[in-house]
Formats: C-alpha cells, sequence, structure tokens
C-alpha cells in the first residue's frame, strides 16, 4: 500500500475514533447528570425527617412550575417506578433503592471513563502511526 493510501486509511481512522470519543463523552456527561440527580434526592430524602408536618413548601407540578403546599406525611412517599407506574413506600425504602441506583451508575460511568482512556489512547497511536508517512510522503 502505497504511504499516501496509508495516512489517508489512518486519517479516516482517526476521524471515526474522534466522533466516537464525542459520542462517548456526550454518554459521560449524560450519566454524570443523572447521578448528581439521583444524589440530590437521596439527600432530600434523609432530609423529609428533620422538616415538620403542615410546613410550607413548593411542590413541582411541571418541568419549572411550582405550587405553594403543606407538607403532609413525611415517612411515606410515592415513587415512579416506571412505565408510568408509581408506588407508596417509605422515605428509607426510596432512599435505599436510589441509592442502589446512583451505585450503579456511577460504576458504569468508571467504565465509561475506561472506555475514553481506551479510545485516546488508541487514537494518540493512530496519530503516532501517521506521523512516520506523512513524512514519507
Amino acid at each position: 500500500m502505497k504511504n499516501s493510501e496509508e495516512v489517508k486509511q489512518k486519517l479516516l481512522e482517526l476521524q471515526v475514533l474522534d466522533e466516537h470519543i464525542k459520542e462517548v463523552q456526550q454518554q459521560f456527561v449524560l450519566v454524570s447528570q443523572k447521578t448528581k440527580e439521583l444524589n440530590d434526592i437521596v439527600e432530600a430524602l434523609s432530609d423529609l425527617n428533620s422538616l415538620k408536618t403542615d410546613s410550607e413548601m413548593l411542590a413541582q407540578i411541571g418541568q419549572g412550575v411550582f405550587v405553594k403546599a403543606k407538607l403532609g406525611d413525611t415517612k411515606d412517599v410515592v415513587m415512579n417506578i416506571g412505565a408510568d407506574t408509581a408506588i407508596e413506600c417509605s422515605a428509607e425504602e426510596a432512599k435505599k433503592i436510589i441509592q442502589e441506583q446512583a451505585t450503579k451508575l456511577q460504576s458504569y460511568l468508571s467504565k465509561i471513563k475506561e472506555k475514553l482512556e481506551q479510545a485516546a489512547m488508541y487514537a494518540q497511536s493512530v496519530q503516532q502511526d501517521i506521523l512516520p508517512l506523512q513524512a514519507k510522503t
């Protein structure tokens, strides 16, 4: 294979790798955001015990839309479990479930980070392969 063809092939490979890295980075950001949301929920559930019944609060009824409400029972919460299904469970149960989800996401984040590092190392290797080929053309 001629050097110029090999360089073109390596450059194409590098371009594909770059796109892959960008996709994995986006995935990393999304999973990081979701992990933070879950951790914020765990913190809010932990704070529930310190709130007094009938305390005034804001209840979200949609994205960025809130109504004033009075806090009732703080021992139980209603939790969405997917497929438009919600269950009532204790705040402690909800906290445990959400902590487990956050732990799984954190593990997934570690795997994504590892993939990113491997892809970056491979991209660097391809770049190193290109340098001598470009010098010969």
